[in-house]
């Protein structure tokens, strides 16, 4: 009986063993999703020329921006970004940047991001988005009445109702599940996370689950109307 207890311990001791070594093994191919690593925020900023067709690379073109907290104990050091759309024939990728807090899927181009434990960092995604024909919608009189205020360098629409209606503006053109799916990097090109946000699944800035906060970006846009 004694060896037989024995001969269990030491076999669910060497699975144990197993199981460890070769998830560290996958891990170290190709990535893990970091569960200590959340988006919190996210938000569509319109880039300069939204509104002007002689700006083709910018017309109705959207930076992608995200806020990133590390909830773990240990520092992340995100190193570039990708981004893929998903269940829509209809959006696009537009203008691609580079600069500081700005990621692209090429690590050798950005500038690395450090979050250390407990700290919150954003990012603006290098490739933007165009929402081919959204300007129909942002356009209207009644939309150009609302009011807006600043919040710190943002822009924020008060009648939460707009929300909604974008919402489903925005199901109607690119599709109800057209969806963002981003993954972000550590190292040269290992995945440590994964988020998807639908497009169409917007919400305020008291949401911190990493959907859009569309008051946000319609506050942006009337920004731009008023000036």
């Amino acid at each position: 009986m004694n060896r037989f207890v024995i001969g269990l311990v030491s076999f669910i001791a060497g699975a144990i063993a197993i199981f460890t070594f070769l998830k560290l093994e996958y891990n170290s191919t190709f990535g893990k999703d970091l569960d200590e690593l959340r988006v919190v925020e996210a938000y569509m900023n319109p880039q300069h020329g939204f509104f002007k067709p002689e700006l083709k690379g910018f017309l109705e073109t959207v930076s992608i921006n995200l806020k990133i907290r590390n909830f773990g104990g240990n520092t992340i050091v995100l190193t570039s970004a990708s981004a893929e759309i998903e269940n829509s024939e209809e959006l696009f990728f537009a203008t691609a940047s580079q600069g500081d807090g700005v990621l692209g899927s090429n690590p050798e181009k950005n500038s690395v991001i450090t979050i250390g434990p407990g700290e919150t960092k954003g990012i603006r995604l290098s490739e933007g988005v165009k929402l081919k024909g959204i300007t129909n919608f942002l356009e209207s009189s009644e939309f150009k009445k609302e009011i807006f205020s600043n919040v710190g360098e943002k822009y924020l629409l008060h009648k939460q109702s707009w929300i909604n209606r974008l919402n489903k503006a925005l199901a109607f053109r690119y599709g109800k599940n057209a969806t963002l799916s981003i993954t972000l990097y550590e190292k040269f090109n290992k995945p440590i996370k994964k988020h998807k946000i639908k497009l169409s699944g917007g919400t305020n800035i008291f949401d911190n689950s990493g959907k859009f906060q569309h008051d946000l970006f319609l506050g942006a846009i009337r920004n731009l109307q008023a000036n």
